[in-house]
């Protein structure tokens, strides 16, 4: 028959077998994109805390103690949520699971974590994707 294999004989070599696709689902993808809207909600969340002691007046009216810890406050909110973001690009890309679980779970102590919290749940399901 014109386009099938010929049959195996013995001696011959087989024919190479394809690997195994991995299972596709939406589960990852969403869990990702949802990842990324808290990672941004918490970058917006951590530059605004950033900005607070600008905002407020200025750094004359403050005391010293107040703005250090503004500023070092709003410098973990801002990192944070950037380590949620990677976790969620490698969520669209299905690599480095471990990396996207602790995105997931960084991104439960920024502004976005109700995004975070769904997001980290979708890609705990779709591990085999990875």
């Amino acid at each position: 028959m014109p386009g099938m294999p010929p049959p195996y004989q013995p001696g011959m070599p087989m024919a190479p077998m394809m690997p195994m696709q991995k299972p596709r689902t939406g589960k990852c993808t969403a869990g990702g994109a949802l990842l990324l809207i808290g990672g941004i909600m918490g970058l917006l969340g951590g530059l605004s805390l950033l900005a607070l002691p600008a905002i407020c007046g200025g750094v004359a009216f403050m005391p010293f103690d107040l703005v250090a810890m503004g500023i070092a406050i709003g410098l973990i909110c801002t990192v944070i949520p950037a380590i949620t973001l990677i976790g969620g690009i490698m969520a669209l890309k299905r690599k480095m699971w471990g990396l996207c679980i602790l995105g997931g779970i960084l991104g439960l102590f920024s502004f976005g974590f109700i995004f975070s919290l769904i997001g980290l749940i979708l890609v705990a399901m779709s591990k085999d994707e990875f």
